[in-house]
């Protein structure tokens, strides 16, 4: 019975983790033409392919928390923090 907690827990952390678009939207429109815009942020399939880098190398749980608070982030300053805290959390 423990193996179907288990995989429902992952579904459930997944499915609930903002989509890879909505968040590089939100980064886009945070970031604007700005010429201190990260480069994977040139593209939208760029971006994705970022995001989902950080999905594998933070897992599921480390992806979703940096998708939310990035989502928050309202100026460049608050994204880029987004990104250093997880990263940080992730090499702890």
């Amino acid at each position: 019975m423990k193996p179907m907690f288990l995989i429902v827990g992952v579904l459930f952390a997944v499915s609930c983790a903002p989509k890879p678009d909505d968040v590089c939207n939100h980064l886009l429109k945070v970031y604007g033409d700005s010429a201190s815009k990260p480069a994977h942020l040139n593209t939208q399939d760029q971006c994705v392919q970022a995001l989902d880098s950080y999905r594998d190398r933070w897992g599921v749980n480390g992806y979703r928390r940096y998708a939310e608070c990035v989502l928050q982030a309202s100026t460049q300053y608050q994204a880029q923090e987004c990104y250093k805290k997880e990263k940080s959390r992730a090499h702890s």
